[in-house]
C-alpha cells in the first residue's frame, strides 16, 4: 500500500474522495547506475584491443577494475511517501528521507534491517535500537485498532478512496481525555484495510490538521522484493547511531499521521511488545464487553466496527 502525507485536505467536509489521478510507484530499471559503455582503445600499431571482461576498462595498458553499481531500491517514492509490503509475516516499508535518502525497513524471518540504498549499506535493528517497534507504531491496520478503542464513534457512510469503495469513521476521545483531537478513518471495502488517516480538532468540524491517505493498493508484492539486497555491506549496530536518529527523525511525520498527532515519544511505553500485547487483550475485553452492553443500540456496534478493523 502506497501512502501519501499531506498537511491539510482540500475539502472542508468529511468526504474521503480521491484525486482521480493516482501516484504510481515505479521500478527504476537494474542497470540504472551502470557505467557507460567505453569506446574500444586500439594499441599504437592500429589494431583493435582484446575485449574486456564486464566490469573491467582498460587504459593504456593498464586493466582498471570498475566500481560495482549500488543497488536499486525498486519502490520509488517521495519524500512525503511510504510504501508498505507485505508477504505472509514478512514486511517491508519503503521511505525516501532527508539525509539518508532511499531507506528500506525490513522485517524477513524475524529479523529486522534498516537498508540505506544510495549508501550501499544495511544492519540489523530492532525495538531496542529504535526506540519503538515499526510492526506496530507504523502498521496502518494496528493504529485503525487503537483509535477503534475510543470510546465515541460515529459512521460516516460510504466514502471513495483512491478511486475504491470505502466506509468512513469518525473516533473521538471520550469527555476528559487527553487531547482535543479527533480522528476519521476510512476503511477499503473489500480489503477491509485503513485507507486514509485525517487528524481534526474536535471542537470544530475543520479541514484536517494531518492527513495520510493511500494512493494505490496492490496486494500480491513479488517475493524478490523481501530479499536483503546483495551487494551492500552490513555494518555492526552500534556503528549505525547517526543513522539510526536519522531514520527515527525521517518517520515521525508518518507515526504523528496514524495517531490523531501524538509524537512518537507520547506511544513508546506501549512499544515494548509486552506491553502492547497486554494492552491488546485488556482492551480486546473491554470491547467486548462495550459490544454486549450496547448490542441493543442503534446505528453500528462496537463489534461490528472492531471486526472492520482487524484484517
Amino acid at each position: 500500500m502506497l501512502f501519501q502525507l499531506g498537511e491539510t485536505a482540500t475539502d472542508t467536509g468529511t468526504s474521503s474522495a480521491a484525486s482521480g489521478a493516482s501516484t504510481a510507484t515505479t521500478r527504476n530499471a537494474g542497470n540504472a547506475h551502470a557505467p557507460a559503455a567505453s569506446p574500444s582503445n586500439k594499441s599504437s600499431s592500429g589494431s583493435s584491443s582484446k575485449s574486456l571482461p564486464a566490469g573491467q576498462l582498460k587504459s593504456g595498458n593498464k586493466v582498471a577494475q570498475l566500481p560495482r553499481p549500488k543497488p536499486v531500491n525498486p519502490i520509488a517514492v517521495t519524500v512525503n511517501q511510504f510504501q508498505l509490503d507485505k508477504l505472509g509475516a514478512d514486511r517491508r516499508w519503503s521511505f525516501q528521507l532527508t539525509g539518508l535518502g532511499s531507506v528500506v525497513y525490513l522485517e524477513k524471518s524475524g529479523l529486522k534491517y534498516v537498508v540505506l540504498f544510495d549508501r550501499g549499506l544495511y544492519f540489523e535493528a530492532g525495538p531496542a535500537d529504535l526506540g519503538f517497534e515499526v510492526g506496530r507504531i507504523l502498521n496502518p491496520v494496528l493504529a485503525a485498532q487503537r483509535c477503534a478503542s475510543r470510546a465515541q464513534y460515529d459512521s460516516l457512510g460510504p466514502q471513495q478512496v483512491a478511486g475504491r469503495n470505502a466506509f468512513g469513521f469518525r473516533f473521538a476521545p471520550a469527555a476528559g481525555a487527553a487531547g482535543s483531537a479527533s480522528v476519521i478513518i476510512t476503511v477499503d471495502q473489500e480489503t477491509r484495510l485503513p485507507t486514509r488517516f485525517e487528524t481534526r480538532d474536535a471542537a470544530a468540524d475543520t479541514s484536517p490538521k494531518l492527513l495520510l491517505e493511500a494512493h494505490q493498493l496492490k496486494l500480491n508484492p513479488s517475493m524478490s522484493l523481501f530479499d536483503v539486497p546483495s551487494g551492500m555491506t552490513k555494518i555492526k549496530t552500534e556503528h549505525a547511531k547517526v543513522q539510526i536518529q536519522s531514520f527515527v527523525a525521517g518517520v515521525q511525520p508518518f507515526i504523528e499521521a496514524m495517531s490523531a498527532g501524538q509524537p512518537l515519544k507520547a506511544q513508546v511505553p506501549a512499544a515494548n511488545p509486552k506491553a502492547a500485547a497486554a494492552a491488546g487483550k485488556n482492551a480486546a475485553t473491554k470491547s467486548a464487553g462495550s459490544a454486549n452492553k450496547r448490542s441493543g443500540t442503534a446505528g453500528p456496534s462496537r463489534s461490528r466496527n472492531g471486526a472492520i478493523l482487524s484484517r
